[in-house]
Order: structure tokens, then sequence, then C-alpha cells
């Protein structure tokens, strides 16, 4: 069986590579899908294959609880006409993936061990989108660059390693399992 997660863009995948395979699970292959729809779409259309376990990570994009199990609706909704309850399950991050999984910027930067100027600040702190644009690759990053995993401070990751989402996605996508020896 091979395990996905899908997410909506490549920051996420980035983020999520990197704190599963701190989490020792780097069998999940993480793709970045271009957008919530893109997402939800491939997501499902691997889900086809008997063979996979799909987890489709999104952002909710508000912190309304309403607007969150309205999405969550929406998924199921399609999910009954595309594929089995057991293969795809939708994971929302309330209100951004970095949001949900980390106290602040200047936390996701000392997991990441990230030096942020102060040449952005929002509100007295510094803002997500510089701190991600950290992580991505160059625009013209060799194959290798664009692929590597960014190194996370193990300490430091640790608390986010046992978020709530990371282990109920970790729960939901199975090890692989050896094939016997003849």
């Amino acid at each position: 069986m091979t395990s996905y997660i899908v997410t909506e863009g490549p920051a996420d995948a980035i983020v999520l590579r990197a704190l599963l395979h701190e989490a020792g699970r780097e069998d999940i292959r993480v793709l970045e899908a271009g957008g919530k729809s893109s997402a939800v779409s491939l997501g499902t259309s691997l889900a086809l294959n008997d063979d996979n376990r799909v987890a489709i990570v999104v952002d909710a994009d508000t912190t309304d609880p309403d607007r969150v199990s309205e999405q969550q609706d929406i998924f199921q909704d399609l999910q009954r006409d595309t594929s089995g309850d057991e293969a795809c399950r939708l994971f929302v991050a309330v209100p951004t993936l970095e949001e949900d999984l980390f106290k602040d910027v200047e936390h996701f930067s000392s997991v990441f061990d990230l030096k942020l100027g102060g040449e952005r600040v929002e509100n007295g702190r510094k803002d997500w989108g510089s701190a991600l644009k950290r992580l991505l690759p160059k625009p013209h990053a060799r194959p290798s660059e664009q692929d590597a995993i960014p190194k996370v401070r193990a300490d430091a990751a640790e608390q986010v390693i046992d978020h709530r989402l990371i282990r109920e996605l970790i729960s939901f996508l199975p090890m692989p399992t050896a094939l016997p020896v003849p």
C-alpha cells in the first residue's frame, strides 16, 4: 500500500515532508497540487487505486467553525461519489497549516532554524510569508535542491510532531508492510 499526503501548495508540502522525515515516516509521499480544488481532485483520484491511502491536507482559510465544518461536509459529499470512505480523508488545518502547527512565526523559525531579519513586520510580529519563502527552493534550483528536505531542530520539532494533526495523519496512513520472503 502506498500512502500519500496531498497539499495545496509547495510550502505545506515542504513543511510536512520535513516533519514526517523527522518522525521516521519517509515512506509517505507528499504531493503538492496547486490549490484546494486541485488537492481534493488529485487526492480522490489517487484514492481510486485500491493500493493507495490518501490524506488531503488543506487550509481552512478561516477560524469560523461553521465554515470549517461546511468544507468538511462538501468533501464528504464528493468522497461518497468518487472513492471509498477508508481510502481518502480530508484534514483541515485552521486557519492554515503553519498557524495550526506552530505557536507563531518565531516558533516556526526555531523548528527550521531559520534566521529571520526584521525586514517584514506585521502587527509587531514577523509575517508568515517571509518565513515560508526561506523554506522554498530558489526558482532556478537544480532538481536535487528542489527535492531536498529541510533540516529541522529535533528538540524544537518534537512538540510539533506530537501535534494532533500530525498524529492523526500518521495514524491514518499505514506503515508499509514488508513482502514475505519466499
